[in-house]
């Protein structure tokens, strides 16, 4: 969702919403900060791919709280490599600091699932 604007990732949220089979669903979710550390080293790259990043919500998942939809469970991507000791020595260090509340004010990306 990081490449649509957020009207339609509201929108995408709605249509879902509106669907009484969905009950769950399950999406990456990035901060504005670890956007705009992406778009710094990447941006260029992105924008000659016409494919910048466009989704990063101030409230993180709350983001889909207004569609209907209710936070069951965030996993940091950062914590999860760890756990699988997927990191290099530099990244483990930055994954023992405590993430805090909510972890999406500073960089940090991750994986969502809401529902009903």
């Amino acid at each position: 969702m990081i490449y649509l604007p957020p009207d339609d990732v509201r929108a995408l949220a709605d249509d879902l919403a509106a669907q009484p089979s969905f009950q769950r669903w399950i999406f990456d979710i990035a901060s504005a900060k670890l956007v705009a550390m992406m778009q710094k080293e990447f941006g260029k790259a992105l924008t000659q791919a016409n494919a910048p990043f466009k989704f990063a919500p101030a409230d993180g998942p709350e983001f889909f709280a207004q569609s209907g939809w209710q936070t069951m469970d965030v996993r940091s991507n950062l914590k999860v490599a760890a756990q699988l000791k997927r990191l290099s020595f530099v990244l483990r260090l930055f994954a023992m600091i405590p993430e805090g509340k909510p972890p999406w004010s500073r960089p940090w990306g991750g994986v969502c699932r809401v529902g009903r």
